[in-house]
């Protein structure tokens, strides 16, 4: 029986990347064999230093892939379209499961129902930084329609995801102001605020836990925070209480 082999590249301990050869064997009916051409590289990335036929996808086709690689299929989360929530086994995902084969590669083996074309007009080294970065921001943005035009939203950090926050919620038609807490502390210590509406949605773009004091005087009532960058294990959200 046939099998595949391609090229990985892995960190080390010392930080080193290394190049190595991961194998797998021949596909089966609802697998297909992916030539990588581009790969963003994510904050997630740091977190990991240490049957049927196919329908869809065709010889060819240019394709991206995200965060989960398969679901169980029979869990409420799988079910409802959330399979890193899945509750029967480990999630199937990235850090998680198949940690010898990710995107920085020559190729890789995906489930078809894992896998996306990309549009002809979106070049692939662009496509690549969407594929977790933009999702991410994509998801806190309309999964639960709770941003609609005209909201405005709070992007706190300046970084891979800010960029793409700015972007997907102009384009949604919502009002962006982006700054970081140092910005907005006088030497008295106290926030200064130049924006006449308060915030809808606070989007926190960091990867470090900010002084969320600073932050909610300037919240609208009823508004929403979705902390999104990875915290270190040991941290916790500490929101204080809300003063209507």
């Amino acid at each position: 029986m046939a099998t595949h082999q391609f090229k990985v590249y892995k960190g080390t301990p010392s930080g080193d990347i290394v190049e190595a050869v991961t194998e797998r064997s021949a596909l089966t009916d609802d697998q297909v064999l992916i030539d990588v051409t581009h790969s963003g590289v994510c904050g997630t990335d740091e977190q990991y230093v240490q049957c049927g036929s196919l329908s869809a996808m065709k010889d060819g086709d240019r394709v991206g892939w995200g965060y989960p690689s398969s679901d169980c299929g029979t869990c409420d989360s799988c079910i409802s379209g959330f399979p890193i929530y899945r509750e029967n086994d480990p999630p199937k995902m990235y850090g998680f499961d198949g940690i010898d084969s990710g995107s920085f590669a020559r190729g890789t083996i995906r489930s078809e129902a894992f896998v996306f074309p990309i549009l002809d007009r979106l070049p692939s080294n662009a496509a690549a930084l969407l594929m977790c970065g933009g999702i991410t921001i994509w998801a806190a943005l309309t999964l639960h329609r709770m941003v609609k035009p005209n909201d405005m939203v709070g992007v706190i950090g300046i970084g891979g995801l800010w960029h793409l926050a700015i972007q997907f919620a102009k384009a949604i038609g919502c009002e962006v102001v982006v700054f970081r807490a140092s910005h907005f502390v006088t030497a008295k210590g106290k926030p200064e605020w130049n924006v006449l509406r308060k915030i809808d949605h606070l989007l926190i773009t960091t990867s470090q836990n900010d002084d969320w004091k600073l932050f909610m005087p300037f919240m609208a009532k009823g508004g929403s925070n979705f902390p999104m960058a990875p915290l270190d294990s040991e941290a916790t959200l500490d929101i204080p209480t809300w003063t209507f």
